[in-house]
């Protein structure tokens, strides 16, 4: 069973990318920009102003806020007017919401405000608009270990489109970007681009752990053993199925069937077939080999001859005793006497 994610836990923290706002920006220039905190997987944040007993938020409104978190200024900014502004934050999800205060410090540097991350699913294009607490910035992409993979024109900075196993564990990308402006310090960013894997390979091979060989006295219902797959997706799940209706599965876990019986059949073939979560299929054959097991009575005991000639001194062995069995696996016959004249005779091993 797939256990999905559901929005039932709140937010734990909210953060934010800076708490510095360059002096003299222009009014309606975004400054910061929010992200929760929250161990639920699936849900929608909303951002908005707070009152937080005995928190600071006297400048709340000095600002706008989008409700996905992206703070800007309703006025120019001075430092010689005001070095400080204090907010208190809160984000909500279903049901729940947690607030925070913060300080944001006018500082006379040029900064980039546009998120130092961001996710995209595998082979896939990623869009990110560049944006900084300065008009008329120009954005250049200057180093970085993946700076191959993005292309910039203007503020628009695009991540082409990657396949999540083109790596071996390692799913972000890396790049660094200058903001330039005349008569300001460049400020530097490194942005990372994480890759969310999608269920689109195709299991590659399918190993079993057990024995091969199955005794005949095997009951049904018993664990042969288990299968695992090889698959390149993170995450997958796998259901098994077997052509041979000997066998059946639970979860990965092979089980017999049927009845067996050495003496009408010694061996089994059977291919197996894993499913993945995305209806992607691989196939293998295996056979498994019926042992013998002593299950049979014997059939059948013979004499090499029923003639004694007379006078026949005692002590003499006078024949050998065989016996029919269909086993063949096992085996040691006792042979012991009856009858009448039973006491007339000895048997030593098969004499």
């Amino acid at each position: 069973l797939e256990i999905k994610d559901v929005d039932d836990t709140a937010p734990t923290n909210i953060l934010i990318n800076t708490t510095n706002i360059a002096d003299n920006i222009s009014a309606s220039m975004q400054v910061a920009y929010f992200s929760a905190v929250d161990s639920d997987t699936v849900g929608t944040h909303r951002y908005s102003f707070d009152n937080l007993n005995g928190v600071n938020n006297a400048d709340n409104g000095k600002f706008t806020l989008s409700t996905d978190g992206k703070l800007s200024v309703k006025a120019a900014v001075n430092f010689a007017t005001q070095s400080q502004y204090h907010i208190v934050i809160q984000v909500a999800d279903t049901g729940a919401t947690f607030s925070r205060g913060f300080t944001l410090n006018v500082v006379q540097t040029l900064t980039i405000t546009s998120p130092a991350t961001a996710t995209v699913v595998e082979n896939t294009n990623k869009v990110i608009t560049l944006t900084a607490n300065r008009d008329n910035v120009a954005f250049a992409i200057t180093n970085g270990a993946d700076k191959a993979k993005f292309t910039l024109s203007g503020t628009t900075l695009t991540f082409a489109a990657t396949d999540f196993e083109a790596r071996v564990d390692d799913n972000t990308y890396e790049v660094e970007i200058t903001a330039s402006k005349t008569g300001e310090i460049s400020s530097t960013q490194t942005l990372i681009v994480t890759l969310t894997d999608l269920n689109d390979e195709t299991p590659t091979a399918i190993t079993f752990s057990g024995n091969l060989s199955i005794a005949e006295s095997t009951v049904i219902d018993a664990e042969l053993g288990t299968f695992a797959t090889t698959d390149a997706d993170t995450s997958d799940t796998f259901t098994y199925t077997s052509s041979n209706t000997a066998f059946t599965f639970d979860n990965n876990k092979l089980k017999l069937n049927t009845t067996l019986n050495y003496e009408t059949t010694t061996s089994l073939a059977t291919t197996i077939t894993v499913t993945d979560g995305n209806s992607h299929t691989f196939n293998k054959d295996f056979t498994f080999t019926i042992t013998d097991t002593n299950n049979i009575a014997p059939s059948n005991i013979q004499l090499t001859t029923t003639t004694i000639a007379d006078n026949t001194t005692a002590g003499t062995t006078i024949a050998t005793i065989s016996a029919t069995d269909t086993d063949t696996t096992g085996e040691t016959i006792t042979y012991t006497l009856g009858g009448t004249d039973a006491t007339s005779f000895t048997i030593s091993g098969n004499q």
